[in-house]
């Protein structure tokens, strides 16, 4: 028979289990909470998304000499994070491509483009004008064959005046600076074929050639300007001409138009003054005109391409207003001062051999597409 235990005994053992068992599921739940608190930390900090050349394969550190080109990126991306698709009740969902591919946006001037195992494969496409279309789908593949690129899916539109309230991350070669969209470098990185303009590299060499058999003091010192009549700037242009015509050569030429006298893009390095307009939407041509070694006068412009925020003015040309109003005192004021510019006319060329390269156009398009891959996209598979 067990001998009877005293009550302040019997009180000591069961404070003493009691204390045991609380003590050890408090620390099982602290080292719990402890661990998922560690877990919830954000990964991502407030800095840029890592560079290609910082993600990709070795050999293409190759890249990094046009980074700055890719501040263009990081501008554009930011708009896309900030016009996420959300939900009624505000959250946030991913973005369908499958019903963006049936947008009225997408319904000419489009491809569907997929890279699946570093292939492309073109799933449509919505004859563009011209060869616009097939020059795209070059440059990417030449792209894909030349980079390693992640799996990805994207639409790309051809057209050039492109107006949408759509928040779909479409990818661009011009857009208005407020407008939502991912820009990229145009088809004539190919060639234009259809203007006489042969592929870049050729029109580099011919373009360097031209500048260099051309001395700029030996030039016509008048401003120069050929080209449709697809806006009212170029109309005022052409009056202003007509007006000082000792000082600005500036005609319509149909430039499809075989039996209309024609002014070739290296025969626009004759002239010291070349003048940039915009055409129905950007123009192609500034870069042409900036290779020239020519002063090239450039007013504010409505349509931007991706390499535009490099463009400084009175560093790389000289600012005029829309509508060319000051066009003959710019050009008087350049001419007192022939120092500042020849630093432009140098600048300016050098800025386009340095950084509007095919190895540039390849590594932005890398860039590009490597980004891209990394937003979450329903495709419809």
């Amino acid at each position: 028979m067990m001998a009877k235990i005293s009550l302040p005994i019997l009180l000591f053992f069961l404070l003493f289990v009691f204390s045991f068992f609380f003590s050890s599921r408090f620390i099982s739940f602290s080292s719990t909470q402890t661990k998922d608190t560690s877990l919830s930390q954000p990964i991502i900090t407030n800095q840029d998304p890592p560079n290609i050349s910082d993600t990709l394969s070795p050999q293409r550190k190759f890249c990094q000499q046009f980074e700055p080109l890719f501040k263009q990126i990081n501008v554009d991306f930011q708009l896309v994070e900030q016009n996420r698709p959300k939900s009624l009740l505000g959250k946030i969902e991913p973005w369908n491509l499958e019903e963006a591919s049936r947008s009225s946006i997408c319904a000419s001037y489009c491809l569907r483009l997929k890279i699946k195992n570093n292939k492309l494969e073109v799933v449509f496409d919505r004859k563009g004008y011209e060869t616009r279309n097939p020059s795209v789908i070059k440059i990417i593949n030449d792209t894909v064959e030349r980079f390693e690129i992640p799996d990805v899916e994207f639409l790309v539109i051809t057209e050039d005046r492109i107006y949408s309230d759509s928040n779909f991350p479409y990818f661009l070669f011009s857009r208005i600076p407020k407008q939502f969209g991912i820009l990229y470098p145009d088809f004539t990185f190919n060639h234009w074929k259809e203007t006489r303009i042969d592929e870049w590299e050729t029109m580099q060499k011919q373009l360097q050639d031209s500048r260099n058999n051309k001395p700029f003091e030996k030039r016509i010192p008048q401003a120069f300007w050929r080209g449709a009549l697809t806006n009212i700037h170029r109309e005022e242009l052409i009056k202003l001409s007509n007006q000082y015509p000792d000082q600005i050569d500036a005609k319509f030429m149909e430039w499809y138009n075989p039996t209309t006298p024609h002014v070739s893009i290296p025969d626009h390095c004759k002239y010291k003054y070349l003048v940039h307009t915009e055409g129905r939407s950007y123009s192609a041509r500034l870069k042409y005109l900036m290779s020239c070694g020519s002063v090239v006068f450039y007013p504010e412009v409505t349509f931007i391409e991706y390499w535009y925020h490099l463009i400084q003015p009175w560093i790389h040309v000289v600012p005029v207003e829309p509508n060319f109003s000051d066009l003959i005192e710019k050009m008087k004021q350049i001419e007192k001062n022939p120092s500042l510019e020849s630093e432009i006319r140098r600048n300016s060329y050098e800025l386009i051999e340095k950084y509007l390269t095919i190895d540039g156009v390849h590594c932005y398009w890398a860039e590009l597409l490597h980004r891209f891959s990394q937003l979450e996209i329903i495709t419809g598979e």
